[in-house]
């Protein structure tokens, strides 16, 4: 259905250039698939170019299903222009019933008078309800979808998740999302985008090992712990005290009280001032003296 021809993308950056892709030969079938790859690996770019929003550098990618923009992609939208003339001109260039697409926009987008004023006036997910309710006003083969089922409050996500189920009745999906429960819940195959190759697996489930397996190597989860290596000529006692000053490494955080401190990390104060802070001492009396005004 979607074939990469030695598709290459690349940006250039400061001291050189990011590969998205480079020499990519892919066939994705007809199914409804999850793209996988860490932050900055180009699945965003991988679904523009997928959709005709951005191309490639060389090479070139064959489609012979209707494919929708990323879903509540709103960079294409005029801010000049209104939510409705917006929607309205979206849905003449691919050929729909404008009043019908007018009408789903309006119920499902929930904007109310702001679909009349000027989409430079919106918010990030106001620009969102738009994009994502002319998405899905538009009937299209394969929805493209970039982490957009989390738009907007409980409500309108339980909304958009029903509007967009009814439509995998009669189309498919290749969706882009960091959470493997969403992908499972909507995807049966995988891709992984990985240092500028695209790697394709049938089952989903593959495609997250390899996924996970990639990002376990270079980015460690959470919680788990690596030895740092100590090079030639470096003091290998972290916690050796400096003179002068406190320890250096871990332990500089840690409680250096003898071990007969007082608890909860109090110091004692001087025996010299507690005394004083009784008051002025005197020297007890002597036993061939008795005390004044005795007799």
């Amino acid at each position: 259905m979607i074939t990469f021809h030695d598709v290459e993308k690349r940006y250039r950056v400061r001291d050189g250039y990011k590969v998205i892709l480079d020499g990519a030969n892919v066939h994705l079938p007809e199914r409804n698939i999850g793209i996988l790859g860490g932050n900055g690996a180009g699945k965003s770019t991988l679904l523009r170019m997928i959709s005709g929003a951005e191309k490639p550098n060389a090479g070139y990618i064959d489609c012979n299903r209707r494919v929708s923009f990323p879903l509540g992609f709103a960079g294409s939208f005029n801010g000049s222009l209104t939510g409705i003339e917006n929607a309205l001109f979206v849905s003449r260039i691919y050929g729909q019933d404008t009043e019908a697409v007018i009408e789903f926009v309006k119920e499902f987008s929930q904007l109310e008078d702001q679909l009349y004023m000027p989409v430079s006036t919106y918010s990030s997910g106001m620009r969102a309800r738009l994009a994502f309710g002319v998405s899905l006003a538009i009937d299209f083969e394969m929805y493209l979808v970039d982490e957009i089922t989390a738009v907007g409050d409980a409500r309108f996500r339980q909304r958009s998740r029903a509007a967009f189920k009814s439509k995998l009745d009669t189309a498919k999906i290749l969706m882009v999302s960091h959470g493997m429960g969403t992908l499972r819940e909507y995807c049966e195959a995988g891709v992984v985008l990985q240092d500028g190759k695209l790697t394709y697996y049938d089952d989903l489930e593959d495609a997250i090992r390899h996924h996970q397996d990639y990002m376990d190597v270079d980015e460690p989860r959470e919680g788990r712990r690596q030895a740092r290596p100590v090079g030639p000529g470096k003091n290998r006692v972290r916690n050796k005290a400096r003179p002068g000053g406190r320890p250096k490494g871990p332990a500089a955080g840690r409680n250096t009280e003898p071990a007969n401190a007082p608890m909860g990390g109090a110091r004692q104060r001087p025996r010299e001032r507690q005394t004083a802070d009784k008051g002025p001492s005197l020297p007890p009396p002597r036993r061939d003296e008795s005390p004044e005004g005795s007799s």
